[in-house]
């Protein structure tokens, strides 16, 4: 969540050797078996819950494309974990993560773009939002600290799925150069690594509201979500653009402060990656 994964998807759903439904995120491999009056009423509208209704996604797709599904939630979801394990146990996986602490902030403030956060302190929300996700494991959004223990994430994953059923993409490396990424990607699926994607354009990139009434109006549930369901991808994100401005970055000792709590993940993640992670630490 807030690592460009909305691009990503875009991008891959270019592919001609891939399928990829408009709706992103159907979400229901982590929901299986979830009693649906402990799912939210937003989760639920904007959610594929029934086999059917899954399988439909893909219906378009023809018997020579690999087909995906960009649900970032199941990251942190062991029914998610499990259920895939049992249905789909030779998948390939893409994760692309973000320096944990910049994530965290991107994260707290979409969540008060779209409404959901009433605290104006982030480090308050931190601890406010734990709480939440405590007391409401199937909230949308989690935890804006949990979700970027990554490496405590990824080895749930990886004791069910061999490690080269994995592909990792670093949120800086794919803003630099998302065409190499891309390359690398498509070798990892197996696909034609010579398209090129057109890759001009960001998606669900978080901001400020400049018009609070209009922006208030726009992003409000059921509306934000029938029109992202109605409306095409690029018309959605060149008006948000046009909504929003940019965020300002996360200021330095809160930054150093937050990625010491991640230091020991990092480091972890630093070994099971073989990368070089050293910058995320400065």
């Amino acid at each position: 969540m807030k690592s460009a994964s909305t691009s990503l998807y875009r991008y891959l759903a270019q592919h001609p050797q891939l399928f990829l439904p408009r709706l992103k995120e159907p979400n229901y491999f982590r929901l299986i078996g979830t009693p649906t009056d402990q799912i939210l009423e937003r989760t639920r509208r904007t959610s594929t819950l029934e086999r059917e209704e899954y399988l439909a996604l893909f219906r378009e797709a023809r018997s020579d494309q690999l087909i995906g599904d960009g649900s970032i939630q199941y990251l942190t979801s062991p029914v998610a974990i499990q259920a895939i394990a049992e249905r789909a146990p030779e998948a390939k996986f893409l994760a692309i993560l973000r320096q944990p602490a910049e994530r965290a902030w991107s994260h707290y403030h979409y969540a008060r773009e779209l409404g959901r956060e009433s605290v104006a302190d982030f480090q308050l929300a931190l601890s406010e939002d734990s709480r939440r996700g405590q007391a409401n494991p199937t909230t949308p959004s989690g935890s804006y600290l949990e979700i970027g223990f990554y490496d405590q994430h990824l080895r749930s994953w990886q004791t069910r799925f061999r490690p080269e059923q994995f592909c990792f993409v670093l949120f800086d490396e794919f803003a630099a150069d998302p065409q190499r990424e891309l390359r690398r990607i498509y070798r990892f699926l197996g696909v034609d690594p010579a398209f090129e994607a057109d890759t001009s354009n960001r998606y669900h990139v978080t901001g400020i509201a400049r018009t609070r009434w209009l922006h208030r109006v726009l992003s409000a549930e059921p509306l934000r979500w029938h029109l992202g369901r109605r409306l095409p991808p690029r018309f959605v994100s060149w008006l948000g653009r046009i909504l929003r401005r940019p965020v300002l970055s996360l200021p330095i000792d809160q930054r150093r402060e937050l990625t010491e709590r991640y230091r020991p993940d990092i480091l972890a993640l630093q070994e099971r990656l073989g990368r070089d992670l050293g910058h995320w630490l400065e």
